[in-house]
């Protein structure tokens, strides 16, 4: 059951361009017919940051803000998890690991002033790697994510929150007569935790353009085309040579609402 807690995945791959990341489109699609999300003013920003430390001379991972200091090599993994009580749903976003870009060069000073709520945090569109949506039960404090790929297992995240620390204590996979749940604590390195953000910006900017222009996201939303497993991002400009619409393709979307009856909406 390796695959329930392949939390972070290609991590490790490194994009030489943005086209191979994802497409800019000439024209702008017709969303009529797809799912809309709209990341309002209720969703709430938790931040992943793993880092490295050597211990015994062996390479060992931890989270970074259990580190007194550290450099911006040291960080390994990037995960942003949003989540809404009021829609009841949670989107987890991977970022593309890539030293060499700029992304990686702010210090690490600021990097701590802004995950511990003292700052905004940049959710950067260009750096997305993979995309999670499920159903969130404020209740019992959960996420349900189904797989896009057969047979489509359904995962559920056990979260555990201490103040502004949001943990994964286990993920189960649902299978006809009940779960096949791991313990994070006892399968994993490093159980995975999330720091809450007092805010956040999300935007794309293209870390090869040396203008740093920057481009707001109309309205935080996400277009959806739940018959092709596109993921579209559409600008009210031109981010690009009369381009203003970013697709990803289905293989970007890990995960997508279950399909079967919930209390969720």
């Amino acid at each position: 059951m390796k695959i329930l807690f392949n939390i972070v995945v290609l991590l490790s791959v490194a994009f030489s361009s943005c086209t191979t990341a994802f497409y800019k489109m000439l024209t702008v699609p017709d969303t009529s017919s797809f799912d809309r999300i709209q990341i309002d003013t209720t969703y709430e920003l938790y931040v992943k940051r793993v880092c490295k430390k050597i211990v015994n001379k062996v390479s060992e991972p931890c989270n970074c803000l259990d580190l007194p200091t550290f450099n911006m090599k040291d960080v390994v993994e990037f995960q942003y998890m949003l989540i809404s009580k009021e829609h009841e749903k949670i989107i987890v976003i991977n970022y593309i690991k890539d030293r060499n870009q700029k992304f990686y060069t702010q210090s690490a000073e600021s990097f701590l002033a802004a995950n511990k709520g003292t700052g905004a945090v940049d959710i950067n569109i260009w750096y997305f790697n993979q995309l999670r949506f499920g159903k969130y039960n404020p209740i019992n404090n959960e996420g349900r994510f189904q797989t896009c790929v057969k047979p489509k297992d359904i995962h559920t995240w056990n979260l555990d929150k201490e103040k502004d620390t949001m943990k994964i204590r286990s993920v189960a996979l649902e299978l006809a007569d009940g779960f096949d749940e791991r313990n994070s604590e006892k399968s994993m390195a490093l159980t995975p935790a999330f720091v809450k953000a007092n805010s956040y910006n999300i935007f794309y900017q293209d870390p090869f353009d040396d203008t740093n222009t920057t481009y707001s996201l109309p309205g935080n939303e996400i277009f959806i085309d739940t018959k092709l497993g596109c993921i579209y991002f559409i600008f009210d400009r031109d981010i690009s040579e009369g381009r203003q619409t970013i697709k990803f393709k289905k293989n970007r979307r890990y995960s997508y609402f279950p399909s079967n009856p919930t209390t969720n909406d």
